[in-house]
């Protein structure tokens, strides 16, 4: 007899995660991809669009993953997108449930700057500030206000940080550092650099 159901429902479903983590982590395609991929199935992140080149795994193998895994997608056209490279094969629009999904399929992050980034998961303050464009900086500023080196510092998954903002918004950033350090430590590790 089993003394407590919780604990082992637990530790099968934490079993599981990590068979599709796995999974994830086999597909040839960018790492950074894989670690936003990875947050999106933790429920971290809302969506991710992937790209996928002719030096990755063919569409139809990812595609097989990704429903294996679990969760929603859509492969997009190019037309659909801003950005192109004669190297680019396809793109897919993944996440935790259809609607989802489909809300992403319907933007272009060349424009849809707002709706794109919350979809992304980045945090509103930061996403209001890039869409007015206002107090984003690239160079390190006096003040110890955002930097791109900051976010490459303390992140495997970047995004803009605000002035006004860039202490809290870092947080989730950090969060996603801890959760990809604890599900996928190879992946942190290679993202970081660290052999």
């Amino acid at each position: 007899m089993i003394e407590n159901p919780e604990l082992l429902e637990a530790a099968v479903e934490a079993a599981e995660m990590k068979k599709k983590i796995s999974k994830i982590e086999q597909l040839n395609f960018g790492n950074q991809q894989k670690a936003g991929l990875i947050l999106v199935l933790l429920g971290e992140k809302p969506a991710v669009e992937v790209a996928l080149y002719d030096w990755n795994d063919p569409p139809g193998k990812f595609a097989e993953v990704i429903k294996e895994i679990g969760l929603n997608f859509e492969e997009l056209n190019f037309e659909d997108r801003a950005f192109t490279s004669p190297k680019l094969v396809t793109r897919f629009a993944i996440a935790r449930d259809k609607e989802t999904v489909l809300s992403l399929r319907s933007l272009d992050p060349a424009r849809d700057h707002r709706e794109y980034g919350l979809l992304m998961g980045y945090p509103e303050s930061a996403v209001e500030a890039f869409v007015k464009s206002k107090e984003i900086k690239q160079t390190r500023q006096k003040d110890g206000g955002p930097t791109w080196k900051l976010m490459k510092e303390r992140s495997v998954v970047n995004f803009a940080l605000s002035k006004d903002n860039w202490q809290e918004e870092i947080k989730t950033a950090e969060r996603w550092n801890e959760v990809l350090r604890k599900y996928a430590p190879e992946l942190y590790k290679k993202i970081q650099g660290v052999k």
